[in-house]
């Protein structure tokens, strides 16, 4: 599903801002000032002398409240959606900036539960409600709902469990614990490609010798090794958390968008965010949530793995409570979710 038509002529700086106002939508502040001076967002301009590494990262710097993101923005669908993800990291580092959480815990519990965050808000970006909610799409868009899904499915997360959780964890696995001697390294990588992605060498087997480490040619071999594994089990979590917030929290089905400022949208559905308040039952429309079910949304119900099928204990109510609001009260619960779910 190409999408790069509908960003044609939009200025970079407009993605990262319209990416903050998702989390302002769900009841997050603004990000501080320091963080859009400090950040280093777009690519390096032509003629400029210094490298700059092309993978996006979002940090904290003093455990306080700078916080600063390394991408490189450019308006098209794959930054929309890594923007998204980033600032997913920014506002789960601005919930543990609390005074009552001691700055070495400010991290969060697992990375994977950081990455799981990104990846959920990612997953709400692409839905065809909010592209057109900011004039990405035209509102008289045509909608294929079963394109959507399946591009979520076969073009990012299914074949991205095989690189994650195969490719890039066992070479880690032989490196690191296996003591994998260097003369093996880039066989050891090639073979690993070609059986957990299906993928040989571009001159076949055997054709990238050693005096090559092609591994190294993605970032996280050379800075922040062994953690891929964060990745394949986020890409579980985004999905268990759309669809524990679309069943238990917004009351509808997990097929339709989690919209910030609406609550969601199918086409002509109206809900409100957020959600039923705990005490009264009743959300901002003065209504009680809707109860419906569909199944989620990429699975079929016959899927023992689908995520509808595991054993779920977390309150949900306690999302949208919170000394930071809606947004905030969200991320720990769901990050209380996502220990329940070990």
């Amino acid at each position: 599903m190409n999408l790069d038509r509908f960003f044609e002529g939009r200025d970079p700086a407009w993605v990262t801002r319209t990416a903050e106002e998702f989390y302002v939508g769900l009841g997050f502040g603004k990000l501080p000032e320091t963080f859009w001076s400090r950040s280093d967002l777009f690519p390096a301009r032509p003629g400029e002398a210094r490298l700059k590494n092309s993978h996006s990262s979002c940090w904290h710097i003093d455990l306080g409240n700078d916080i600063r993101s390394l991408m490189s923005v450019e308006a098209n669908p794959w930054w929309f959606t890594t923007a998204h993800h980033e600032l997913g990291h920014a506002y789960y580092l601005i919930s543990y900036t609390r005074p009552e959480v001691p700055p070495l815990l400010r991290i969060g519990a697992n990375p994977a539960f950081h990455e799981g965050i990104g990846e959920l808000i990612g997953l709400a970006a692409g839905r065809l409600p909010y592209l057109k909610s900011k004039s990405i799409q035209p509102a008289n868009y045509p909608p294929d709902e079963v394109a959507v899904l399946l591009n979520d499915a076969l073009a990012h997360s299914i074949p991205f469990l095989f690189w994650a959780s195969g490719t890039m964890t066992h070479w880690g696995a032989d490196v690191y614990a296996g003591e994998l001697s260097p003369t093996e390294w880039n066989a050891r990588w090639w073979k690993h490609v070609a059986e957990y992605q299906g993928v040989e060498a571009p001159g076949g087997p055997g054709s990238r010798g050693e005096d090559w480490c092609d591994a190294a040619t993605k970032t996280h071999i050379n800075d922040n090794p062994c953690y891929y594994y964060s990745y394949a089990v986020a890409t579980v979590l985004k999905f268990q958390f759309h669809d524990h917030i679309a069943r238990k929290i917004l009351r509808h089905p997990p097929r339709a968008a989690i919209t910030p400022g609406t609550g969601t949208s199918e086409p002509s559905s109206k809900r409100c965010w957020p959600p039923a308040a705990p005490a009264t039952g009743v959300n901002s429309c003065g209504k009680p949530p809707a109860k419906t079910s569909a199944p989620a949304p990429w699975s079929s119900t016959s899927n023992p793995w689908r995520p509808g099928s595991l054993n779920r204990t977390a309150d949900a109510r306690s999302a949208g409570t919170g000394g930071g609001g809606a947004g905030r009260g969200m991320i720990f619960a769901l990050g209380r979710f996502a220990l329940t779910e070990r």
